[in-house]
């Protein structure tokens, strides 16, 4: 499964070591791998593209962090929900 977070400006994703999935998020523009955390990160803005590359793919739960704004949580998980009408 595909893990996803959200900080300030970026989406954080991690999974299991997976060639597919990391060939996936390299096509991503922006996309950063942080080897101390194990988790790759692409910018928010991407979000759509995230969404359209891994299209079928089981996607974990969001995590909330205390410093996110009340919009910025609504509109991360209006995505998800967009993304979870796709799939059915």
């Amino acid at each position: 499964m595909i893990e996803i977070t959200k900080d300030e400006e970026r989406i954080k994703i991690s999974f299991p070591y997976n060639p597919y999935y990391i060939a996936k998020i390299k096509t991503i523009e922006g996309y950063r791998w942080y080897p101390e955390e194990k988790c790759w990160s692409v910018p928010y803005f991407e979000f759509e593209t995230f969404l359209s590359v891994f299209e079928g793919e089981k996607l974990g739960c969001f995590q909330e962090q205390e410093k996110r704004s009340t919009f910025q949580r609504g509109r991360f998980k209006l995505f998800l929900k967009m993304r979870e009408k796709k799939l059915t």
